[in-house]
């Protein structure tokens, strides 16, 4: 129940109105060349072609990873239990892969989010140039995950909901 209350009251806070830019912006890591547009983005993810967005008026995204021609379709969004997560697919010619990813809990004052991917607990670090009507500016994801660092920086925005979906989508196309 304790749960179900809190992630009423952080999914509450991510509900609010929000301009997102109409302009192109970037997405950039190690092996990580996306473009953005409001809450979509595309490009590559390792030698994976990637897209993602945020469904509109939906805590829900979606994101395909094409593997040598091969498209797999994922979702994260909340489940029964009122959890946000999925499972993130790929298919290649030789292989079928997929990665359980689940958020576990948000520290505003810390800027860290908490995952468990692939069962196992994962802390995402968030730093940015500003913090302004609830949104990152230029926000830089990080995050350690069995002995291996993996990092994005957004040229632009994203408040802390659209922050859960990037980090599910995004640093679960580098993992997997």
């Amino acid at each position: 129940m304790l749960r179900f209350i809190f992630a009423i009251l952080v999914f509450a806070s991510f509900h609010h109105a929000s301009a997102h830019p109409t302009v192109m912006g970037t997405i950039s890591g190690e092996n990580i060349t996306l473009q953005t547009i409001g809450h979509a983005f595309a490009g590559s993810i390792k030698d994976r072609i990637i897209m993602g967005r945020k469904l509109p008026g939906q805590f829900v995204s979606e994101i395909k990873v094409i593997d040598h021609d091969r498209e797999s379709v994922s979702y994260f969004k909340t489940n029964a239990s009122s959890v946000f997560g999925g499972e993130i697919k790929v298919q290649s010619p030789s292989s079928s892969q997929s990665l359980a990813i689940e958020f576990v809990a948000l520290d505003k004052p810390e800027n860290k989010y908490t995952f468990k991917i692939g069962g196992k607990e994962a802390e995402i670090f968030v730093s940015a140039d500003d913090f302004k009507n609830g949104h990152f500016i230029n926000p830089e994801y990080t995050m350690t995950f069995e002995g291996e660092t993996f990092q994005f920086k957004l040229e632009g925005q994203a408040c802390y909901g659209y922050s859960m979906h990037l980090i599910a989508m995004i640093m679960g196309a580098a993992i997997i």
